[in-house]
């Protein structure tokens, strides 16, 4: 329940497997009970098929209802009845049950974007972390030395959480392992005579590479957290940040050469 709707447009991911991995669970305590999953789409995800078809020839119903036909459950006297229109006969089923369980979606986390903005992370429009890239980064994020796993991910079972924990706890510690670490090249660099504190460097800056040293009172570059991006340079109103081996200067010649060349 809330899942695939406006409010929540994706897929909970955990939702049916527990569902039916419960009501065999359920099964084992009590063989005599009566399980009925009312469901809108069934997806046991990845290998979790052999589940749903272990309950099923175990005698849990499965009963499909149309989303603009959702069902209703209603008080009758010490239990409930649960009334649901069968698309395959066409007519209102009515289930009376002692206990109506509800697979609800998952949220993330409320404080996700607040954490995203402290630690320059990107967050997507439903609230969950986005890595770096799908297949070649999925645990690190675009700013290096920051990792995520589990469900501010994306929704999952637990074995995939542990899987992701155990691949983000393996990249922090090459990072620690090491005696000495190297920067790229490509960082901005400060002119520090050029610079006028108007600190739209720092507001700007994705990675928080640009602050202001309090003591000479003007902006410089952390190269541990610069990118290289460019962005300070381009946006600098008063031209005081060079991107390294991408000055201005450097660029000109190198228009110029390329066109010497066609010409000549």
């Amino acid at each position: 329940m809330g899942s695939r709707c406006e409010e929540r447009p994706y897929c909970s991911k955990i939702c049916c497997s527990a569902s039916v991995r419960l009501s065999e669970r359920l099964r084992e305590i009590n063989p005599n009970v009566k399980n009925y999953i009312l469901y809108r789409d069934l997806r046991t995800y990845g290998l979790l098929e052999k589940y749903y078809t272990a309950s099923r020839r175990g005698g849990t119903v499965f009963v499909k209802f149309d989303p603009e036909q959702r069902p209703v459950v209603e008080a009758a006297g010490n239990k409930v009845k649960v009334v649901i229109r069968d698309p395959v006969l066409d007519q209102d089923i009515s289930i009376p049950a002692d206990l109506v369980t509800l697979a609800a979606a998952i949220d993330p986390a409320e404080s996700n974007r607040t954490v995203g903005q402290l630690f320059k992370v990107t967050v997507n429009s439903y609230g969950y972390f986005v890595e770096a890239h799908m297949k070649l980064r999925p645990v690190d994020f675009t700013t290096e030395g920051v990792f995520l796993a589990g469900l501010a991910h994306y929704p999952k079972p637990i074995d995939e959480a542990i899987a992701q924990a155990t691949a983000a706890a393996q990249r922090a510690s090459i990072l620690l392992s090491q005696e000495k670490m190297t920067f790229p090249g490509v960082i901005s660099k400060v002119d520090p005579d050029k610079c006028a504190v108007c600190l739209t460097c720092v507001r700007l800056c994705p990675y928080g590479a640009p602050r202001i040293n309090e003591e000479i009172h003007k902006a410089e570059i952390v190269p541990a957290l610069c990118q290289g991006c460019g962005i300070c340079s381009s946006v600098c109103p008063g031209r005081a940040i060079d991107l390294q081996h991408f000055r201005d200067d450097q660029v000109f010649e190198e228009i110029d050469a390329l066109l010497a060349e066609k010409t000549g």
